[in-house]
């Protein structure tokens, strides 16, 4: 199972990432919960498709249009100049930071555990959809969860239906294609390919 254990509870989802001169990668994003103090060693992550993460120090944490600042709290934005230790390969680690969504960076320790899950069940709402097509076991698009955004396949329908029908509630499981994520019941789900829209939340996870 893929977990992270921590001593306390910094989780900072990452919206982007990109490569400054003389800095090094920068992360922008938000801290859901907990604290992050400059000097901080964390994980960041999943750099890969089997869900792993590498270990980085925050050199600097900066807020919009202000000086450096030594810790950020929860329900703030700010952006992170991380040095990543070298564990991977550096263009391997910034190929998949700059281009992936849904990477987190979370702290370490000992007391609580950061699940991954490669699949989930939903309380899923079909908004609207093609009207020559049809959606079943097997249909893809894409599933926006937070800073999440990776096609999805959907793997099973509950109660006996075979495929979905517009303004009806189905509880669906999906499974992220390519890397696990970190989500959490009750996050917002919205799914999107083409004409075709749903709505919902998280009712339960599979972790890995």
């Amino acid at each position: 199972m893929n977990t992270i254990k921590k001593e306390v509870d910094p989780l900072f989802y990452v919206e982007e990432a990109f490569k400054v001169t003389g800095v090094g990668i920068v992360v922008c994003g938000t801290l859901s919960q907990g604290m992050l103090t400059e000097g901080d060693q964390v994980c960041i992550g999943p750099t890969n498709r089997d869900g792993s993460f590498v270990t980085a120090t925050i050199k600097s944490i900066h807020k919009k249009k202000q000086q450096p600042i030594k810790n950020i709290y929860s329900g703030e934005t700010a952006s992170l100049a991380i040095n990543i230790e070298k564990n991977l390969p550096a263009p391997y680690i910034s190929r998949n930071l700059l281009m992936q969504k849904g990477i987190i960076l979370a702290g370490i320790g000992k007391n609580n555990e950061l699940k991954l899950c490669k699949q989930f069940i939903a309380k899923f709402f079909l908004l609207s959809h093609h009207s020559k097509g049809i959606i079943f076991v097997g249909f893809q698009g894409t599933m926006y969860i937070g800073s999440v955004c990776q096609t999805v396949t959907i793997v099973n329908i509950e109660g006996g239906d075979k495929f979905l029908k517009t303004g009806k509630w189905y509880n669906v499981k999906f499974e992220f294609y390519s890397t696990p994520q970190c989500i959490k019941v009750g996050d917002p789900i919205i799914f999107r390919e083409g004409k075709t829209k749903g709505m919902g939340e998280v009712s339960k996870i599979f972790c890995n």
